[in-house]
């Protein structure tokens, strides 16, 4: 269970790299927050959707929306949301 404390993050990123950047930068945040990953748009609206899979993902409290990915582009995300 998710500390009532934290703050869920749904990072929305297909880089690793910049994946790693982010989840350093929120470490040293004094907030604590749990991130869930999305690599590209259509897991980031089952994510969002709470089907295929994350019928019990958190709500997040932030999203962090990388605007180019696969299978569904970053605009098209933003689009549903």
């Amino acid at each position: 269970m998710t500390d009532p404390q934290s703050r869920v993050i749904l990072c929305i990123e297909d880089n690793a790299g910049d994946e790693e950047l982010i989840r350093l930068a929120f470490k040293k945040l004094p907030i604590p927050s749990e991130r869930i990953l999305a690599r590209n748009g259509e897991q980031a609206l089952d994510i969002l959707h709470k089907r295929n899979g994350f019928e019990n993902a958190a709500d997040p409290d932030l999203i962090l929306l990388d605007l180019n990915l696969p299978k569904l582009e970053g605009r098209e995300v933003l689009a549903e949301i």
